[in-house]
């Protein structure tokens, strides 16, 4: 896992990730909902999906662990200029200009991926239409708003494990 992560970190910082607007932080993890969910959530379902409409990458060409600095430039080449990626069969991607606007972006997406799941369950989802899931995503998809939207997550965090804060 560690030089998974250090070579998907390189290419986000280095050649096609040098022109990224903002990667102050990235998270990559194999979250359950997100390893099943199709390649690509097409649809906005809820406030959370609007989100990530129109800005999401998908990569499809999973070939297995990332300590290949080749795979980690093709993941980064998916992600391109958006704030997440779903890597197929694998699990999320999101970045941030601040650790807590990646973080706020990742649980949003995997609550997406869930909130999908279970709509194609369902049945017959009604769909958020594209127009008002772009405005949604105009208004509370910028990374102000990740961070923003992060902040009660942080504050029960410390609250409940104050001696996190404190260096080791």
């Amino acid at each position: 896992m560690a030089s998974e992560s250090r070579c998907l970190r390189h290419s986000l910082t280095s050649s096609r990730g040098a022109s990224r607007r903002y990667c102050g932080c990235s998270l990559a993890l194999r979250a359950r909902q997100s390893v099943c969910v199709p390649a690509s959530i097409t649809s906005a379902f809820d406030p959370g999906s609007c989100i990530f409409f129109e800005d999401h990458g998908v990569y499809f060409d999973f070939g297995g662990v990332a300590n290949d600095p080749e795979e980690g430039k093709r993941i980064a080449a998916a992600l391109g200029d958006y704030k997440a990626a779903i890597l197929a069969n694998h699990g999320l991607i999101t970045v941030g200009q601040s650790v807590d606007e990646a973080v706020f972006w990742f649980t949003t997406m995997e609550r997406t991926c869930q909130a999908e799941l279970l709509a194609m369950a369902a049945g017959n989802p009604v769909e958020i239409p594209d127009q008002i899931a772009h405005d949604v995503h105009a208004e509370i998809g910028s990374p102000l708003a990740g961070w923003y939207s992060a902040q009660p997550l942080f504050a029960w965090i410390v609250a409940t494990e104050p001696d996190c804060l404190e260096e080791r």
